[in-house]
């Protein structure tokens, strides 16, 4: 049991040591010309090897584990934030060209899964929390087209 529980451990902190390095580029992000820049975190370790996909308008951006943040390019204009979970959380949100917008993902334990949440919240508060995660490393995201 110890054996395995060890195994456990050792891979968890290998898949956040590997994540570390890869967050802090991506966090200054300005969007392009024409576009909207929106951040997906997850401040919780809380379900942390749990991968939860994260859906703008019926297109996958990536997969969000404890403690990491994804990110999209998307047109301005009205948008679906969907993440998948036991029950999945969907937000809307209309954005604006130029602009970076933030959205915390709560999660918690549900009946068979974990359950999760979506909030929009201000530069400030997003800023703060997203400097505190890692982006998701490579292979928990889909390839980009």
């Amino acid at each position: 049991m110890k054996t395995f529980s060890l195994s456990i451990l050792t891979i968890l902190l290998s898949a956040f040591t590997e994540s570390e390095t890869l967050g802090q580029d991506y966090k200054n992000f300005e969007p392009p010309e024409g576009k909207s820049l929106l951040y997906v975190y997850r401040p919780s370790v809380a379900g942390a090897v749990i991968p939860m996909p994260v859906i703008c308008d019926e297109r996958m951006i990536g997969s969000t584990r404890g403690k990491t943040f994804i990110y999209a390019y998307i047109a301005p204009g009205k948008h679906t934030i969907t993440a998948e979970a036991e029950r999945p959380a969907t937000l809307e949100i209309e954005t604006e060209a130029g602009k970076t917008y933030y959205i915390r993902q709560k999660v918690k334990m549900g009946i068979a899964m974990a359950r999760t949440d979506l909030e929009l919240v201000d530069e400030a508060e997003g800023r703060n929390k997203l400097n505190k995660c890692c982006k998701t490393p490579k292979r928990w995201t889909p390839k980009e087209e």
